[in-house]
């Protein structure tokens, strides 16, 4: 999603941060994910520099970010949706289909 977006961070000391994210399911977490990177660029001006996630205890989905600040965006990503959303298991992980509104 940083990509479309075109998205340049910084790469100085990253800002670190938990999350704890709840779904009824593994399309509702995957769109409430890419709603939360989606909100810290828009709001904090800060991009995702990586992510290590597990599974929470409730069954959604801990991680821990690095975050750096957002030094330069091409396009502006207005949403995330749930148009043609399709995640599955294949034989080499887990794949996903997502539509961004841009």
């Amino acid at each position: 999603m940083l990509e479309l977006a075109g998205i340049v961070a910084d790469h100085g000391r990253g800002i670190e941060e938990d999350l704890t994210l709840n779904a009824p399911d593994r399309e509702g977490l995957l769109v409430t994910w890419l709603e939360e990177v989606l909100y810290r660029v828009e709001s904090r001006g800060l991009a995702v520099e990586s992510a290590v996630m597990d599974e929470a205890p409730s069954g959604g989905l801990r991680a821990r970010l690095t975050l750096q600040r957002v030094v330069r965006s091409e396009r502006t990503i207005k949403a995330v949706t749930y148009h043609n959303l399709v995640v599955q298991r294949t034989s080499q992980g887990w794949e996903a289909t997502v539509v961004f509104d841009v």
